[in-house]
């Protein structure tokens, strides 16, 4: 959309850019067909967690990943360059500023709980509850690390 170019750099960088991409990989075909799941990356049960918003019409292409909106809510009115740059100034200065103005203009700063939607045993989307396969232990604080994206 509009995101300022350092916040993009460091997207591409990280593990949710490739979200998607993982699913077209051997490991993740053979963990798939364990599962009797014969196309990953078109099964709702792996898009849950490796692609933005795959249930909504209005979607992002879903090969993209997981993007911005997987985190920090639809972004029709945060995502241009105006408001994030405004956002990474505020935050820098005044943060409690900041995060009013965040919440005004539908921009959600996740918690680890948010993570732990897709990075937990079990995810729960429109009443029907998916499996995290993989439900491997997760350090939330190395994970931030490796998607840090702003200032």
């Amino acid at each position: 959309m509009g995101e300022p170019r350092p916040v993009m750099d460091q997207w591409l960088k990280g593990p949710h850019s490739v979200a998607f991409k993982r699913l077209l990989e051997p490991a993740s075909r053979k963990l798939a067909a364990s599962l009797e799941i014969n196309s990953p990356e078109k099964s709702p049960k792996c898009l849950v967690c490796h692609a933005t918003g795959f249930l909504r019409e209005d979607r992002p292409e879903v090969t993209e990943g997981v993007g911005c909106e997987a985190c920090h809510d639809p972004g029709q009115r945060y995502a241009n360059f105006k408001t994030m740059a405004r956002l990474g100034g505020l935050r820098l200065r005044k943060p409690k500023e900041s995060a009013v103005f965040a919440k005004k203009v539908g921009l959600k700063y996740p918690t680890g709980e948010d993570c732990m939607r897709c990075h937990g045993p079990q995810i729960e989307v429109d009443q029907v509850t998916y499996l995290n396969p993989h439900n491997q232990p997760f350090d939330l604080k190395a994970a931030m690390v490796t998607i840090r994206h702003w200032r």
